[in-house]
This record gives C-alpha cells, structure tokens and sequence, in this order.
C-alpha cells in the first residue's frame, strides 16, 4: 500500500527546502513510527556505504537525513534514485540514459520505501528548472507516485546558505537570520489534488 508523501519543492535555491524537511521530519518522527525519506533527483552527491557495506553515491541530504534521524528501514539504495553528476546532460541528448529509465527508478525507489513507512518525505531539488533539461525537474518529478495522494510544501525565501551569505561583519547575519525566519513563516502549504502538469512520468 502507498502511504502519504509530502513533497518539498521550491522556486529557488537556497531558500530552506532543507531546513524546512529537518523541522518536518523531527515532527513527523513524534507522530508516526516510521517516517520515509528520499530525494528524487540530486545535484550534489557524495559516496556512502550501504547496509551490506557496498559504496554507492547519494545526495548529501539523504546522509545527513538518515544518519541524523536514524532511519534504519530505509535502505541508501532506494534514498537518491536519481543523480545528476557532471556530463549528465550530455549523456542524456546522447540517448544514453532514458526518461524512462529515470522515471521508472524514482517509482521504485518510493516504493520501496513507502511500503516500509508509514509516511514519506520527499525533499526537491534546486529550483523550478533544474533537472528540465533531462525531464526531472520538480514538476516532472511531482507527476511521478512520488506524490500520491499529493502533499506539494512549497518554500520561498530565507534558506540556511542564505542566511550565511549576508553575514558581512557589520549586522548582515542579523539581518540574513531574521529574513530566514521570515521566509519560514512565507511558506505556503497546499493540497492538490489533480497535478496541472503532464509528463512521459506519469503512472
């Protein structure tokens, strides 16, 4: 059976998805038994040893997320099925790597983990257009049954990195702390029922 996933997407980069995912998971970890977790696609990615001690590459977000909460049941196989490493692009005009197969992996992926969760988190990746090019961009993805029933959480503004950058020496990260706290409070929560975009992802 499929649970219920919340999606985590945004409009630009840097403005929280992260920090919003953190603040969920930690919630919904004191209301569920076991609280899923992936990111579809991922940019920057770093190696890792799975359960049975193989080294495979994922998102940084998936390290820090199942080391961090402990996410036993959750294998690192099934966490990043899909990374867009240097020369991705290329590989995928060149007809190397397939929508189909990108598509069909992020499906198993969530379904691996959504059958042993009783709640999924799925974290985006960058802004509205990265991953377009190779047909795994936010709005590709969403169309996937990575969000079925459709949870969609949508961040604007503040973001760890930003809040970093501001800090000048003379009250920037003051002023970068408090627009942090702002755009948390910007976040806008909705529930949508019929996705409006249609892509070669969907089931």
């Amino acid at each position: 059976m499929q649970q219920p996933t919340i999606f985590v997407a945004a409009t630009r980069q840097h403005v929280g998805k992260t920090t919003v995912s953190l603040a969920l998971m930690s919630g919904l970890q004191k209301r569920f038994n076991k609280v899923g977790f992936l990111k579809p696609v991922g940019q920057q990615h770093l190696p890792v040893r799975d359960e049975s001690g193989n080294q495979l590459r994922v998102d940084k977000d998936v390290q820090v997320m199942k080391e961090y909460f402990k996410l036993d049941h959750v294998p690192y196989s099934a966490m990043s099925p899909v990374i867009i490493p240097s020369g991705y692009t290329a590989r995928y005009i060149d007809g190397e790597v397939s929508n189909e197969a990108q598509c069909a992996a992020i499906r198993r992926a969530h379904e691996t983990i959504s059958s042993g969760s009783d709640v999924v988190l799925a974290e985006g990746t960058g802004h509205v257009g990265v991953g377009s090019v190779v047909e795994v961009s936010n709005g590709h993805v969403r169309d996937t049954s990575v969000t079925c029933p459709r949870h969609v959480h949508r961040q604007r503004g503040g973001g760890l990195q930003r809040s970093r950058r501001r800090d000048d020496g003379s009250g920037g990260r003051a002023r970068g702390q408090r627009r942090h706290r702002q755009g948390l409070l910007e976040a806008e929560y909705t529930h949508t029922s019929t996705p409006t975009v249609r892509s070669s992802c969907l089931l």
